[in-house]
């Protein structure tokens, strides 16, 4: 069951724009997403533009931590960990240049932080 099935979006975000991650989900089914990584790197970067409100250019915490639970999910072994983290962490909104590089940290460090490198990849927060 998707996140989006499930309702959790909506029982945990009320005040979100649901429909975004609606679509965002539809859209996920229709692309071979899983096979290609340079198509699912494109589409990650589309997900941070439409998710940006009014023109804004970047994205609230909020907003990010639900579109990566939806688009990482099955990427990223630490996807529960990183959100949670962000959630507790994160005082500003997420730039588009942190968004990049939660992919790349997602692609790069396995589940016991093999191959972390504090130095290596840097989040602006």
């Amino acid at each position: 069951m998707s996140l989006i099935e499930s309702g959790r979006i909506k029982s945990q975000y009320k005040y979100m724009k649901v429909s975004i991650l609606e679509e965002v989900y539809k859209l996920m089914s229709r692309l071979n997403l899983m096979a290609d990584f340079s198509e699912f790197s494109r589409f990650y970067e589309f997900v941070f533009f439409i998710c940006r409100e009014n023109g804004q250019k970047n994205i609230t915490v909020s907003r990010a931590v639900m579109a990566w639970r939806l688009v990482l999910a099955g990427r990223f072994r630490l996807l529960n960990q990183w959100c949670n983290f962000i959630e507790k962490n994160q005082r500003h909104n997420i730039s588009e240049d942190t968004w990049r590089q939660a992919l790349a940290f997602s692609r790069c460090v396995h589940e016991n932080l093999e191959r972390y490198d504090p130095e290596g990849i840097t989040l602006y927060y």
